[in-house]
């Protein structure tokens, strides 16, 4: 991928979500630390760490294929305190823009949010498929 092609859709997730550059410009001057270690949310160590992944689910899977994304992560990766089987927070507008802020600004993350997406892709029954 080009960085021309990566740049594009950074301006299409943008644009989609209604983030301005200067909200992503502000969470990188306050999560600056955060985005450079964004990569470490594939670790799914904690709850925020769903969270984060299902903000990658929706900013960069297709409409349809969003639930299923998130629904295969926890059917993968359930997570669990204890013995206690636990729902991960839903992400909400800041989880989003934490997220397209380190997609834009880390491409270590960028490129394993992307692989991550086009993996499930090919995992997620194709049910929709009518003949």
């Amino acid at each position: 991928m080009t960085r021309q092609e990566a740049n594009e859709i950074f301006e299409k997730i943008r644009n989609k979500n209604n983030f301005s550059q200067e909200e992503i410009d502000a969470c990188l001057d306050t999560q600056a630390e955060k985005v450079a270690q964004m990569e470490k949310v594939f670790d799914l160590k904690e709850e925020s760490d769903y969270t984060c992944l299902f903000a990658v689910a929706e900013l960069m899977a297709s409409e349809g294929d969003i639930q299923k994304v998130k629904n295969n992560l926890l059917e993968e990766n359930p997570f669990e305190k204890g013995n206690e089987h636990i729902e991960p927070r839903q992400p909400d507008r800041n989880d989003k823009l934490l997220i397209l802020t380190a997609i834009e600004n880390n491409p270590l993350f960028f490129s394993m949010a992307w692989n991550w997406i086009q993996i499930c892709k090919v995992r997620i029954p194709k049910t929709d498929i009518q003949f």
